[in-house]
């Protein structure tokens, strides 16, 4: 047979129009599959994705021989049979690659998803209110992957040095940072700190909002020459914290703290302003 892979519209028929496999254009023509690949890329033709394919299946000859040809290799008898390739066991486990290396990766991906965009992408489109409903069910309680886990000292200490030691050396990764935090900062106070600020005296400065740090921490409240903070804890967000672990960690760095929950500032606001006085005349 001629060399016809080499005709463009004929190869454009075979690969589109007829949906022939590269193995099967190869075979037709004589030739490996890795000739007929070359051509498609060298005449420029559009490849396809695997969804064009969808609906096909496989035909019961073709099954049978797929079979054959790994019945001897099933279960116990495939090499790779009980073999785990994860954490120390994976062949790449320990090597850390160069940030150049992982900025190049992402340079491809993000181009490579540019131009081959999927067509069942979320581009554009929302979820219905029935599926954020089913998500939102489906991630509750013990069906949430975290659900009632917390992280030991050990792993917020390993936490905090690699994030500090990231933070220090990517000065770009620093202001990305700082900008998303002035950005957090602005949406503040939030409702249960406006009731609070509202309870306390003057001393008592709102300073949430980025305005006093000490040691990477921000304090919701800071009462006025004195080493005195005061922390505002949401039910929700802080409903697995114990409040004793922040007053540790203030204590650590000379600093007397107290930590009120939402709902007592809401329900005991007379409590709660009683407790500030105390808390300040310590």
């Amino acid at each position: 047979m001629d060399k016809l892979y080499k005709d463009k519209d004929w190869l454009e028929q075979k690969y589109w129009n007829e949906i022939l496999s590269t193995p099967k254009i190869a075979k037709l023509c004589g030739v490996g599959i890795s000739t007929i690949r070359r051509e498609i890329i060298k005449l420029k033709i559009k490849r396809r994705n695997c969804g064009i394919l969808k609906g096909c299946h496989f035909s019961k000859e073709t099954k049978e021989k797929m079979s054959r040809n790994h019945a001897d290799i099933s279960g116990e008898k495939n090499p790779m049979w009980g073999v785990h390739r994860f954490g120390k066991d994976s062949p790449g486990y320990g090597h850390k690659k160069s940030e150049k290396f992982c900025e190049e990766i992402s340079k491809i991906m993000k181009r490579w998803h540019k131009n081959n965009p999927h067509p069942k992408g979320m581009l554009g489109r929302k979820h219905s209110e029935k599926t954020k409903r089913e998500q939102s069910e489906n991630h509750k309680g013990i069906n949430n992957a975290n659900f009632g886990k917390r992280w030991t000292k050990e792993q917020k200490n390993r936490s905090s040095k690699f994030m500090k030691n990231l933070i220090q050396n990517n000065p770009k990764l620093r202001k990305e940072m700082i900008e998303r935090l002035e950005k957090a900062c602005k949406r503040r106070p939030t409702n249960p700190e406006k009731v609070f600020d509202e309870l306390t005296p003057e001393y008592v400065r709102y300073v949430g909002n980025g305005k006093w740090w000490r040691n990477h921490h921000n304090p919701d409240f800071k009462v006025t020459g004195q080493n005195k903070v005061i922390e505002i804890y949401g039910d929700y967000w802080h409903r697995n914290d114990n409040p004793e672990d922040r007053i540790r960690e203030y204590k650590e760095m000379n600093l007397d703290c107290i930590v009120f929950w939402e709902h007592e500032v809401y329900k005991e606001p007379e409590r709660i302003l009683k407790e500030v006085e105390k808390f300040i005349l310590i």
